[in-house]
């Protein structure tokens, strides 16, 4: 998935607590609900919150090329691995960052995700939005199946008369 998240903080006048809303620095949380994010709360609210059928806690080591930053991660998550990348793009006033992620879960049983609409959960370090448990929920179209496949490049033969 790629994605392009922007961080506002906690509100005020000063909505930014540094590191803390800082997805590079702190990593962000990503998980996704086969419900739509009003049927997951209130699934929440009637018999308790079900497990996400993805789930993730991604934090990134930072790398610095002059005055651009990004972060990489790797590591197991469930039955399988993640891995994911971050860009740390241009701050918008009155924000405290914005990142572009493109995160890829290998080996993962997403077998539940049967429709094309989820919901997507984000979450940074402070729980700054105003979701479940500090989460940003986000009805979202996916497409859930075995990636991208390389096209076979075999031998071609040319008959020359």
């Amino acid at each position: 998935m790629s994605l392009n998240v922007e961080d506002d903080g906690d509100g005020g006048l000063d909505p930014c607590d540094g590191e803390t809303d800082d997805l590079l620095e702190t990593g962000v949380h990503v998980s996704v609900s086969r419900a739509s994010c009003i049927g997951y709360t209130i699934a929440c609210i009637v018999i308790g919150c079900p497990a996400f059928d993805f789930d993730a806690q991604v934090n990134y080591i930072e790398h610095d090329i002059g005055s651009s930053s990004y972060g990489t991660s790797f590591g197991p998550n469930a039955s399988g691995n993640v891995s994911s990348k971050i860009v740390a793009l241009a701050t918008p006033p009155g924000t405290c960052g914005t990142w572009s992620i493109n995160l890829q879960a290998t080996g993962q049983n997403l077998s539940g995700i049967t429709g094309n609409s989820v919901s997507l959960w984000l979450n940074d370090s402070d729980g700054d939005a105003d979701g479940i448990g500090g989460a940003q929920c986000f009805d979202v179209n996916a497409n859930v199946g075995n990636g991208i496949t390389k096209p076979h490049h075999g031998v071609h033969a040319t008959r020359h008369r």
